[in-house]
């Protein structure tokens, strides 16, 4: 017989979890995504955007794992 006390609170734990890993995706995406603008428009850092775009894919990736 499953305990349906603990089924809930995983599921809440669940909600809880996924709910951050969203955040933070949305926060990696947009991260990205300002950056890219970045470098179209020529900014002077273009290296450093680019490793930073980079760092952040990774993460992105090992967030989606969660």
């Amino acid at each position: 017989m499953i305990d349906c006390d603990k089924f809930h609170e995983t599921k809440r734990e669940r909600k809880f979890y996924e709910d951050k890993k969203q955040k933070a995706l949305r926060y990696i995406d947009h991260t990205i995504e300002e950056w890219h603008e970045g470098i179209r428009s020529g900014s002077p850092s273009v290296v450093g955007a680019n490793k930073l775009a980079t760092k952040l894919i990774v993460i992105k990736k090992m967030v989606k794992d969660i």
